[in-house]
Parts: structure tokens; C-alpha cells; sequence
């Protein structure tokens, strides 16, 4: 598009099929950049399908004229390469049940003729972003060389194959077949840039990403760009829409999820696969070996989980509809008993009112509302780190008071436990911890 702006045309023109993604992609994109464009689209001009119905009709009439292509009858697929990778679609493929041939593939080796050696790599990142690679022979900085030096440990070591059936944006299925490494012993003339290294380090790159996410990227904070921001923005990506406002909306929410992923990972290339050896961050503290030991009680204590798993448990023990089933019940279509007012808030129950000497605490009590609290608490505190200088940290709660009817300044486990155990008390503004007097009044509403 640049191009045609600057040569002043009016029109482009296009290759890709009408049964495809990429026109789809090829001409939004044309039309953000320059809304006045005209689009010459061969494969949806009526004159030109009806001669050129398919593959067949364009491999003999390049024969008849001279023109070079690399496909053959015999291997009709087709091929789109660049240096992250190759595909392969159509011809033999549009069979999904049939096997790739062997020679195929051109941009990986074969697994099984892989060296029977691995290659043991290093990736270090800043930020998400590869900076660093080092290798038995040589350690790379440069982002070019470092991707091309990952493109030939793929090849030789068979990296980066799939074959897949994939749902096209208009609505047909696809098979496709993808290899993402290459380095030919000799240039392969037939594609533009195959006078060097091409691969994939995009399969190697990635597994290595994803793993150091682990060590230092905040779980929920992966669990909301995993479920909304990575699978959005590649369906946007997929059906053509990179210019539009959702696109660059939700890539800034994947720039700020990268901005602790800092780190390296070990690798083995073997193969067919890259294995993670190990991971380490010298900056990120999320991980701390104490605290996750199972022979360290260093910081934590165990009876906090009761207190978590009691408030865990609140909808199993508290709602009346059970979904899970007696493991000896007689009978499968047996209604399950529903329980008694005392049953779901065992804290009203007459030996409660009583004064019994149960060692179970009632449901509105500080002191599961502590442990949960407890429980919670190391997402957001760490050892070797301040709420002044981590973007996930805040500031700790305010302690719970266990005085009844002090005034609560800010929404509580307790006042979530509270609504639980008095739902009609829910409408009233103020929230208060509960008191004597108002215990006794819903003991007797009850």
C-alpha cells in the first residue's frame, strides 16, 4: 500500500482464493490504510474462475506459457513461506486423513533422522521479548541472529510440525499443515528468502515464553489474558481486523501482561520437541523456594486452610440443591434431603443458642474470616518484595475487628458471610459486624 500510494494507483490486486482467509485479511487491511481503493480480486472475477476452475487449469496453462512455479500435478499443494514458517494446503492434503508425504516438509527435518544428540540452549527475556541467546558454540544479542540461530537448531532437530483442521473465517473447515524450521544444506532458489537461515524459533521461542510465565507472571493475571486478551486478539488477527481499535485496546492489555516477564529458561532441543530443563528470574519474587517447600513451615501456617476450605465450602454445605450424590445412595433417582434451617447454618442450631461447647465456629465468625484472609495473602505479599514497587501488590486490608457491632469501614469476608447467614438482612445500608441482639433476632425469625 505504500507503494501504490506513493505511485499514485488507483487499484491492487490480489491472489488469494475466493474460498480463503487472506482476502479477507488482504482487503481490510487495504481499505484501513486507504479507503478509496479498488480491489482486482482474479479468483472472484466470473470470466476468470470459469476458465481457471482449480489448481489443474493453472499448472497447465504456466506450462503452456513458460511460467515457472515449483508445484507440480503430482504435488499440487500449495506453499507460503516466510521466515517464521511454511504452509501446505490443498491437493493430496484436502484429505484429512492422509498422511503428509515425506518430502513435503521443507523447512524441518525428520524426527525421527534428528540427531540422537540434543542441544541444550538458553533463552533469557526482558519484558516478553527474547534478548538473549546462548548456544554450546555461540551466544547471540542480535534479535535477527538470534532468530536464525533458533531456526537452525529447529530444522536439524525436527521442531515446529503440526497438521491441523482449522475453521475458516467464512465458515468452511480447512486442513493445514505448517512447519516452522529450515536451514538447507544449499540455498532453495524457489523461495525468496531462503538464502539464509529460515525456522522457527517461533515453536522454541514460545514454549520458553510459557514457561517463564509460570514462574513470574501473577496467576489471575494470566488467567484473565489467557481466557481474553491472547485468544481475542488472535481471532482478530486471524479474520483480518489488526487495524481496528479492539486490536490495539486489547494488545496493550497483553504489552502490560509482559511487563514482569523477565527471565531465562533452559532448553533441550530432542527430537521433535523443545524440553524445559529449568527456569530462573533474578528480578520477579512472585516464586519463593521457603514458602513453597513442603519440609518449611517457614510463614504459614497449616490451620489457616481449614478456615479456607470451610469458606470454600459454603455452597456445597449451605445450598439446598446438592449436585453431588451419597456414594453408597440406594438409589440414583433418590430426591436428596433438603436440609433444615439448623442443617445449612449450623451456628442457629438450639445447642448454638445454648452455648454449646461445639468446637466448630459459626459462619459469621472473625476467626474464619482471619484464616481465609491469611490463606489469600501471599499473592500479595512476598518476602523480597513492596507493594511500592510491584504493579500487582496493594495495600494490606484493614484488620478484621472480632468486637461485635463494630462498624466495618470497607466490604469484608465478613459481611459476605453475614449475607449468607442472614439474606434478609442484605437490603439494610450500613454494614455492621453482627451483634448480640441482632443474632438473637434472627435465631427467632428463624
Amino acid at each position: 500500500m505504500r507503494v501504490a500510494q506513493r505511485e499514485g494507483c488507483q487499484f491492487v490486486s490480489h491472489g488469494a482464493t475466493g474460498k480463503g482467509n487472506d482476502q479477507v485479511r488482504f482487503e481490510l487491511a487495504f481499505y484501513a490504510i486507504q479507503p478509496s481503493i479498488k480491489i482486482i480480486a482474479p479468483w472472484r472475477d466470473l470470466k476468470f474462475f470459469k476458465r481457471f476452475a482449480g489448481r489443474n487449469d493453472l499448472l497447465d496453462y504456466a506450462a503452456q506459457t513458460g511460467i515457472p512455479v515449483i508445484s507440480t500435478k503430482a504435488k499440487p499443494w500449495s506453499m507460503d513461506a516466510n521466515s517464521a514458517h511454511c504452509s501446505y494446503e490443498a491437493g493430496v492434503l484436502e484429505d484429512p486423513n492422509h498422511t503428509p508425504p515425506a518430502d513435503m516438509w521443507t523447512m524441518t527435518a525428520d524426527p525421527l533422522n534428528a540427531p540422537n544428540e540434543p542441544a541444550d540452549i538458553t533463552i533469557q527475556f526482558e519484558q516478553g521479548i527474547p534478548t538473549k541467546l546462548v548456544t554450546p558454540e555461540k551466544t547471540y544479542t542480535d534479535s535477527v541472529e538470534l532468530f536464525n540461530a533458533l531456526n537452525k537448531l529447529g530444522y536439524t532437530h525436527g521442531v515446529g510440525r503440526i497438521d491441523i483442521v482449522e475453521n475458516r473465517f467464512i465458515g468452511l473447515k480447512s486442513r493445514g499443515c505448517y512447519d516452522c524450521t529450515h536451514y538447507p544444506s544449499s540455498p532453495v532458489t524457489h523461495y525468496p528468502v531462503a538464502n539464509h537461515v529460515l525456522a522457527p524459533a517461533m515453536t522454541i521461542l514460545r514454549a520458553a515464553h510459557l514457561d517463564l510465565e509460570g514462574l513470574v507472571l501473577d496467576g489471575q493475571v494470566r488467567s484473565l489474558r489467557d481466557q481474553f486478551v491472547t485468544h481475542n486478539w488472535s481471532i482478530l488477527l486471524y479474520n483480518g481486523y489488526y487495524f481496528s481499535p479492539e486490536r490495539e485496546f486489547i494488545e496493550n492489555s497483553l504489552k502490560f501482561s509482559q511487563k514482569r516477564v523477565n527471565g531465562e529458561v533452559r532448553v533441550r532441543l530432542y527430537k521433535g520437541s523443545p524440553y524445559i530443563l529449568g527456569r530462573s528470574s533474578s528480578t520477579e519474587k512472585l516464586y519463593d523456594a521457603e514458602e513453597a517447600s513442603m519440609d518449611s513451615l517457614e510463614d504459614f501456617e497449616p490451620t489457616d486452610t481449614t478456615g479456607f476450605i470451610a469458606i470454600s465450602s459454603i455452597r456445597y454445605t449451605s445450598c439446598p440443591h446438592k449436585t453431588a450424590e451419597t456414594p453408597h445412595s440406594e438409589s440414583h433417582n433418590s430426591a436428596p434431603a433438603t436440609p433444615t434451617a439448623h442443617q445449612a447454618h449450623p451456628e442457629h442450631s438450639p445447642s448454638a443458642e445454648a452455648g454449646s461447647n461445639s468446637t466448630t465456629p459459626p459462619i459469621h465468625s472473625a476467626s474464619y474470616s482471619d484464616s481465609t484472609r491469611a490463606e489469600y495473602s501471599p499473592r500479595y505479599q512476598s518476602a523480597a518484595d513492596s507493594a511500592s514497587d510491584t504493579p500487582y501488590r496493594t495495600t494490606q486490608p484493614p484488620a478484621l475487628s472480632t468486637d461485635p457491632g463494630t462498624p466495618v469501614d470497607a466490604p469484608t469476608s465478613t459481611d459476605y458471610e453475614y449475607a449468607l447467614a442472614y439474606p434478609e438482612s442484605t437490603n439494610t445500608v450500613a454494614r455492621t459486624a453482627p451483634t448480640e441482639s441482632s443474632t438473637a433476632t434472627a435465631h427467632t425469625a428463624e
